[in-house]
């Protein structure tokens, strides 16, 4: 953040959503949750923890969202097979699908990840199919999206 031209307006708060409490509303929030579910748990706590929805169901970060958001955006990343499922939740905290990125390995294979902008407005809802591989080089459009996270790209 440091380094970011924005950083006077960037914060970081290394908490639990649930703990969390603010004044502030917010106009984004990103979220990569602890997501499998009903998954095989690994002899380690703190692994399970940050891995699977033991400590942050769906519902529970949608309510957290739904409190902290202002008008804005929501993103998150999910497995593609609870993709309807927390759609739908979603919708019932007046979370609206405006962008759906479905990805795969391959072109091939089957989806595996749902990346997912919820806003809280309903807006005209984009689709879009990113595979991460093309033959054995990472695709172009998987480059693309992620060279300023991953600079060897």
């Amino acid at each position: 953040f440091k380094s970011s031209s924005w950083n006077d307006r960037l914060n970081i708060f290394h908490n639990d959503i649930k703990q969390f409490k603010s004044d502030n509303k917010y106009n984004l929030i990103i979220s990569n949750p602890p997501f499998y579910q009903k998954s095989l748990l690994s002899p380690y706590d703190d692994i399970n923890e940050a891995r699977h929805d033991i400590s942050l169901r769906p519902v529970d970060l949608l309510i957290c969202v739904k409190n902290l958001l202002a008008s804005g955006y929501f993103a998150v990343l999910l497995p593609y097979y609870l993709t309807d499922k927390f759609i739908k939740l979603a919708n019932q905290y007046k979370l609206f699908v405006t962008y759906l990125i479905k990805v795969n390995n391959t072109v091939e294979s089957t989806y595996i990840r749902s990346m997912i902008i919820f806003s809280t407005t309903p807006e005209t809802i984009i689709k879009k199919e990113i595979a991460i591989k093309s033959g054995k080089d990472y695709s172009e459009e998987f480059k693309s999206l992620l060279k300023d996270y991953y600079p060897a790209l």
